[in-house]
């Protein structure tokens, strides 16, 4: 076996060489060496070790540094015969039929799962290693491992005779832990990624073999970089990749197991009581020791498993059994049944045939019933399926009209853009109404209708008589005062804000989600008007009152979100704070149950990208802003979407890309912007760095409309002057405003800017250079780079080329420059993946999801994944939009 350092010394214990292989690059020297010296390598360990990564490693390693670069992929695909493999690399062939190829050198032979080659491919190989016509590097599982069971018993002795006869120098991997892969894929990608592939529950799908996130995050890079990493890596896609390692996996599993695994996935989570009346209860024990199960943290007694599992039972032929238990749970509701969205929606689409509604009715409890078609129609919702909604809600008003059912009704409605209708219903569940809870849920929508249509005058009277509703109570009181201060942030009323905000927080009558709402609103209006202190223990508090104090978990999932949310709003305007943003979003989306889509996602999606810019990562950033937006789908959230639009304008502006930002703008204008005086300054701020740039335009107007508005919110008009005279000149006014303002209320970010304006004016490139540092201390990197950029132009114009060299590396380390558009040019077809393009395509035949899996073999969630990545570089907000785009290419 091959050694490090301190073995080959002389020590008496040999380790093997693949202790510590994750962030050590003394292993991947040794493999390389060793190759470069002739020896052959065989990487042995099982699923989960990492054995392929290493391999891929070590070739990409070796590759630049060898005179005979010839690398073959011998055992490609599982459904290829391996000696075919050989063959089809003319190099292997030649040597198979034992043609010259003197002029080629020694070849490199790769063999990925050698435990599966021919009895005949292995002694090949031996053959020709004896010979010295070939070096192998080869990764295979232990002979002993239940993974080889598959393999023929002589190519296994074959593979232990490489070793055994010291022909062959062998690594033994272990399994990767959660936190080396983890490690892992932080080396290949960075941070930004993990949140993604958590949400996407694909750290779950292996089973414990977590190699399939290296693979998934390389190919995510190649389709958004569109460049290839080097020789030897596979290009086979990752949905198949994954298929082959849980396929190892399964083969283990009793038929019974399998089909267990596959109904809790195709079901998207089942409570263990219920499974346990139609299945063996010992297969849910024996799945969960395995690992393929799991315990929801949230939800007591909910089993788990990964979507895919639910496509690879299709294609095991074991569907039809799924189906008959899927039948049978729809028996087994009681009023206690905890049931997943998932579920729900599968029942209420079986009810929705045939008369079956009524049959329902009769053999369950009404309210049972229909609590899981709301819960459906909720659902459909959150994924943006508005016309599944609606239906749900009529078939909720035919088992009976009742509060529930109308707001259900209404929220459909208004994602189908039918608004005066969808208020008029609301009208009609108030006679309805029957408790607190019933008046809280109805009141909250409503109000959020009113505010994103921006009827202010209307939600007056709204909050004038929700109290006299039937079932009033504390909750709905609470909610209806919490209106009021929502409406006063609107209109940047700071301190009838903080006035009603730390009333609502003190007050336990109050729903907690009241609670943590109005404490984040709070917060940001403290932060608004220059008092940071009181703005960050607003924050401290909203977490505080929603904390389990002996888990240490958020109570209220979506409270949570809101306080994060709030929390990256005040560090974009602040540039202050402590925390590690990003961390807080990636540690929450691990833990969370919130899978689907829908408003929760887009604020985390928001903190994600505010949370990039505070680390100088633009690039992340544009993706999260612009994957947050297209979350945002129905008339409530037409406030956060316009002003998220106008933000990201306004990053994309300090960037220089004025042409984005113009777009960005547009779609903030499309959604009527004006609304509200919070919108409209951040409309006016991105308005006006964008027309600044712009040699064409007379910002003076622009730059008088903006300070308006920021007129009586301190934080936010420092940083206003200090954009009119950066980027139009000011006045001496204007600087005094600035120095006097910062000083006052001691904005940090605002005492910075001052120092960059006068450092300016003096035309003093160690100052800029200097500010610019302090501006990356506090994560504020579009500010860096604007102060940086001073600086080169200061060296340039005292002729210092020396000094402006090294301040253009160092503006380097501040963050990619602007940059071309992911979906700026080209046609669909060229702006999208080959495996975007090609469902998209079928997406505009007009097939559903689920019938598009089924015809490309993947999962539901697997084309749900690359629907939304086509809509979101197409900017297409819809699927029959998304099949309108195509007929251009």
């Amino acid at each position: 076996m091959i050694t490090d350092d301190a073995e080959r010394s002389g020590a008496s214990a040999r380790t093997p060489l693949s202790s510590g292989v994750i962030g050590s690059g003394r292993s991947v020297d040794a493999i390389v060496a060793a190759l470069q010296d002739g020896r052959s390598i065989l990487i042995s360990g099982t699923l989960g070790s990492g054995k392929t990564h290493l391999a891929d490693t070590v070739l990409r390693t070796l590759s630049p540094s060898t005179q005979t670069p010839l690398f073959v992929r011998a055992a490609a695909s599982l459904a290829m015969t391996p000696m075919g493999a050989l063959l089809t690399n003319p190099a292997v062939a030649a040597l198979l039929t034992g043609t010259d190829v003197s002029g080629v050198g020694t070849p490199v032979v790769v063999i990925d799962d050698a435990h599966f080659l021919d009895v005949e491919s292995a002694q090949w190989i031996t053959r020709a290693m004896h010979a010295g016509r070939v070096i192998v590097l080869a990764t295979a599982a232990p002979s002993s491992s239940s993974e080889a069971r598959r393999a023929h018993p002589e190519t296994l002795t074959e593979l232990d005779e490489w070793w055994i006869s010291n022909r062959v120098d062998r690594i033994d991997l272990r399994p990767l832990s959660a936190g080396e892969s983890d490690e892992l894929i932080e080396e290949v990608a960075g941070r930004g990624v993990i949140d993604r592939i958590r949400r996407a529950q694909l750290h779950h799908a292996s089973g414990g073999s977590r190699l399939v996130l290296v693979e998934m995050v390389r190919r995510l890079m190649e389709q958004t970089d569109g460049e290839r990493l080097g020789p030897g890596h596979s290009q086979a896609p990752i949905t198949a990749r994954i298929r082959d390692v849980l396929r190892y996996q399964l083969a283990e599993l009793s038929t019974g197991e399998r089909v267990t695994l596959a109904l809790v996935s195709r079901l998207g989570g089942v409570a263990r009581a219920r499974l346990s009346r139609v299945i063996d209860a010992r297969a849910v024990d024996r799945l969960l020791v395995k690992r393929h199960l799991r315990l929801d943290p949230r939800v007591p007694g909910m089993l788990l498993a990964s979507s895919i599992f639910s496509s690879l039972s299709e294609m095991a032929g074991e569907a039809d059994e799924v189906e008959r238990l899927v039948d049978a749970l729809g028996d087994v509701l009681s009023p206690e049944t905890t049931l997943s969205g998932e579920e729900a929606t599968d029942l209420a689409m079986r009810w929705s045939f045939d008369q079956r509604l009524a049959q329902a009715v009769e053999r369950h409890d009404d309210l049972v019933v229909e609590r899981i078609v709301l819960t459906a129609s909720a659902r459909a919702i959150d994924r943006d399926n508005a016309r599944d909604a609606l239906m749900f809600a009529r078939m909720a008003e035919a088992i009976g009209p009742s509060a529930d059912s109308r707001l259900a009704l209404s929220r459909a409605l208004s994602a189908l853009r039918h608004d005066d209708e969808a208020l008029t219903v609301l009208e009609s569940a108030v006679p309805l109404l029957r408790d607190d809870d019933e008046c809280y849920r109805l009141f909250t929508w409503w109000c959020a209708l009113l505010m994103g249509l921006g009827r202010h005058d209307r939600l007056s009277d709204l909050c004038a008589s929700a109290p006299s509703w039937p079932g009033s109570g504390p909750l709905l009181r609470g909610e209806v005062r919490a209106a009021g201060a929502r409406v006063a942030l609107s209109f940047m009323r700071w301190d009838e804000v903080v006035r009603h905000g730390e009333e609502i927080v003190d007050d336990t009558t109050c729903s907690l989600s009241t609670r943590v709402r109005a404490a984040v609103e709070t917060a940001a209006a403290h932060g608004y008007r220059g008092d940071v202190a009181s703005a960050y223990r607003l924050l401290d508090i909203a977490r505080r009152i929603n904390t389990d104090p002996l888990t240490g978990d958020a109570i209220d999932e979506i409270g949570h979100v809101t306080t994060l949310s709030g929390e990256a709003l005040l560090r974009f305007n602040l540039r202050t704070g402590g925390r590690d943003l990003l961390g807080d979003v990636d540690a929450f989306v691990a833990r969370t149950t919130i899978r689907e889509g829908g408003p929760a996602l887009a604020f985390l999606g928001y903190a994600g990208a505010v949370a990039d810019l505070l680390r100088g990562d633009f690039r992340a950033a544009d993706l999260e802003y612009r994957t947050a937006v297209s979350r945002f789908t129905t008339t409530d959230s037409t406030g956060w979407r316009s002003g998220m639009h106008a933000e990201h304008a306004l990053v994309l502006a300090l960037l220089g890309d004025t042409s984005a930002a113009e777009a960005s703008l547009r779609r903030a204008e499309g959604l009527s912007v004006e609304r509200t005086p919070i919108t409209r300054h951040l409309y006016a701020r991105a308005r006006y760095v964008t027309a600044a740039q712009s040699t064409t335009v007379d910002t003076h107007v622009l730059q008088r409309e903006l300070l308006e508005l920021s007129a009586g919110s301190p934080s936010l008009h420092v940083v206003d002057l200090y954009l009119v005279i950066v980027f139009g000149g000011g006045t001496a006014t204007d600087r005094d405003a600035l120095r006097r303002t910062a000083g006052e209320i001691q904005h940090p970010l605002g005492l910075v800017l001052d120092r960059h304006v006068t450092a300016r004016d003096e035309r003093d490139p160690r100052k800029l250079e200097a500010v610019a540092a302090e501006f990356v201390e506090m994560g504020a990197y579009l500010f860096a780079r604007q102060a940086q950029q001073d600086a080169i132009r200061e060296h340039e114009r005292a002729g210092n080329a020396l000094r402006s060299s090294q301040a253009r590396k160092q503006l380097a380390t501040y963050g990619p420059g602007p940059r071309a558009r992911a979906g700026g040019g080209g046609s669909p077809a060229e702006r999208l993946s080959e495996r975007e393009h090609q469902i998209a395509v079928l997406v505009a035949e007009g097939l559903s999801n689920r019938e598009i899996a089924d015809r490309l073999f993947l999962s539901v969630r697997t084309v749900e994944s690359h629907v939304y990545q086509a809509r979101l570089k197409l900017g297409v907000p819809n699927r029959r939009r998304l099949a309108d785009e195509l007929p251009s290419s």
